[in-house]
């Protein structure tokens, strides 16, 4: 659960309602930032708001069919920043600040034993937020949480994940995106985890 937030490339594979609606996609202009220690990262990404095509190469072509939005409020985005749509800054070791479109959100991970761990998620806003923008965050809250349009499939990829690795706790794979621990102007790296790993080590004196 703490790789989960620190790997862009399982967005646009998992996530087929970003890749749908063009909200999370590799093909977007995105980065990877991590602070030389490879402590902390920030992931970004800037929605083109492109329906995924019917047809053709994208990750999520089989996933497209006629899906659609009866209320298009759920995706509706005011542009609150210069740079970026979607941010998820994390903050060693298990903390999270997210922005996605115009929800703002915190998910603290707590480890609750060698198989488990609790999530807290906290949603928030500003004073200054209009009554339209306030509506928007509260709106686009349905996407994240324990229950969200978009994390319920991290929930459950992940539950299969620790289900299956415990049927091979000898067995050992290694599947690896880009290179070293570094920032990069693309999402096809998983420098972010690698960083992580990098200061954990340090920390735990391994």
């Amino acid at each position: 659960m703490i790789e989960n937030v620190k790997d862009p490339i399982h967005a646009g594979i998992l996530h087929a309602f970003f890749s749908i609606f063009g909200i999370w996609r590799a093909d977007q202009e995105t980065e990877v930032k991590v602070d030389s220690s490879g402590r902390s990262s920030v992931l970004v990404s800037t929605a083109s708001f492109k329906r995924a095509a019917k047809e053709g190469a994208d990750e999520t072509s089989s996933a497209t069919g006629e899906f659609n939005l009866e209320d298009k409020r759920l995706i509706a985005h005011q542009r609150e920043y210069e740079h970026g749509t979607g941010a998820i800054l994390t903050i060693w070791p298990n903390l999270i600040v997210l922005q996605q479109l115009n929800c703002l959100a915190m998910r603290h991970v707590r480890p609750d034993g060698p198989d488990a761990c609790v999530k807290t998620w906290t949603f928030f806003g500003y004073e200054s937020d209009t009554p339209e923008l306030l509506q928007k965050r509260l709106m686009q809250a349905n996407l994240l949480g324990p229950a969200g349009l978009v994390t319920i499939d991290d929930n459950e990829v992940l539950a299969i994940t620790q289900d299956g690795s415990q049927g091979s706790p000898s067995a050992a794979t290694v599947l690896e995106a880009g290179e070293g621990t570094g920032d990069a102007d693309h999402m096809m790296t998983e420098s972010a985890i690698r960083g992580f790993y990098k200061y954990y080590r340090s920390v735990m004196g391994i």
